[in-house]
């Protein structure tokens, strides 16, 4: 039997906030709260992704656990931000070329 993968949405809008419970995520409205940074940084992982088209498995999480450690992570994340933002940029390029076409067909 096929396991369903579970389709990734993107996340609107990440709140993080600390107390003497632990640290309280808040994930496009849905709040979770974890009492370690180790347990924060898997939720993290699993409720944010990190803009990854599909679910992170748990080998993947570890990894990036053993990458924190070793102080590669930010370098990861950096590189990941650097080409989402490139994505973007190229994004912003074409809605512009398509907007100049349509206005010069508009009536």
């Amino acid at each position: 039997m096929e396991k369903k993968r579970k389709v990734f949405t993107p996340v609107a809008q990440i709140s993080l906030k600390t107390d003497s419970k632990g640290y309280h995520l808040d994930v496009d409205e849905e709040k979770y709260l974890y009492r370690d940074v180790v347990g924060l940084i898997k939720g993290f992982f699993i409720h944010v992704g990190l803009g990854r088209p599909n679910e992170m498995t748990k080998e993947d999480m570890d990894e990036m656990i053993k990458s924190l450690k070793k102080g590669t992570a930010v370098i990861q994340v950096q590189r990941e931000a650097a080409d989402l933002a490139k994505k973007l940029r190229k994004q912003k390029l074409i809605n512009k070329e398509l907007e100049m076409k349509l206005k010069k067909y508009e009536w």
